[in-house]
């Protein structure tokens, strides 16, 4: 089963597979987001995150104050490469999609799916179980500055995984070096980014854009079994084991995300 809606500033997809209550598995993860967005959203006045920010409450719930220490941990385990802060205001975009998408996927294991895959806007995703057939989860990786239908490789995600996908073909620009405020030019174009947490992959997805391919040391230091795919003007580099590179007439059959 697969449900769309839109939601967070992009289109959630959750397919599902191998539960009989699966519509009302649909609805509740629909609730669950709206409730989260209440809570993370930096467009909405009223959301908890801009009441906070503003002083105007003090006590915040569990998972703001879940997704700000994550924040904080992750500029000082970047170097400063990450920093919500960096645009003068809290900016929880580029780690709440993690933590959001990880919510849902966890609703769904908890309600006795035997699978599910929750795709935030094609660059966050959260994976659990099989597909009805048994067959596990995969993704196609679009290559860089390409059309949507191009892909340059598939991504094998081990089950309870969430990936993060970030680079500078959709908006050119869009992610600055939080350090100096300038944007980010790094050697590295586009970085896909799985571990456990879908907030550690959000936030290293993004921090690998700023810090370049001397950054994957620094993330493998940290999380030794994180999966990782850096592609450069001139190469594709890629921990093993989880990425299948693509051919070309292979890359125009390949749809993102591709969950076969």
């Amino acid at each position: 089963m697969i449900t769309t809606w839109p939601a967070m500033g992009t289109t959630l997809v959750l397919q599902t597979s191998g539960a009989p209550t699966e519509l009302d598995v649909a609805e509740e993860a629909k609730s669950l987001v709206e409730r989260m967005e209440g809570v993370f959203s930096r467009f909405r006045t009223d959301s908890e995150l801009n009441r906070f920010a503003q002083g105007e409450t003090a006590l915040i719930s569990s998972e703001l104050a879940c997704v700000l220490a994550a924040a904080e941990n992750a500029r000082i385990a970047t170097s400063g490469a990450f920093d919500v802060r960096a645009t003068g205001h809290l900016d929880l975009g580029g780690i709440a999609k993690g933590y959001v998408s990880d919510a849902v996927r966890d609703l769904c294991r908890a309600a006795g799916v035997q699978g599910a895959c929750v795709s935030a806007g094609s660059s966050s995703v959260a994976t659990y179980g099989t597909h009805a057939d048994g067959s596990p989860w995969r993704v196609a990786l679009r290559a860089p500055g390409s059309e949507r239908h191009s892909a340059v490789g598939i991504l094998k995600l081990p089950t309870g995984w969430s990936l993060s996908v970030s680079g500078f073909d959709e908006q050119t620009g869009h992610i600055r070096d939080p350090r100096s405020g300038a944007v980010a030019s790094s050697d590295t174009v586009q970085a896909a980014v799985a571990t456990d947490s879908g907030m550690n992959a959000e936030v290293w997805s993004t921090a690998l854009l700023v810090l370049g391919t001397a950054g994957m040391e620094l993330l493998l230091t940290q999380h030794p079994d994180a999966q990782v795919v850096l592609i450069t003007a001139q190469r594709i580099i890629a921990t093993p084991g989880w990425f299948q590179p693509l051919t070309t007439s292979e890359s125009l059959a390949a749809k993102v995300p591709n969950k076969q």
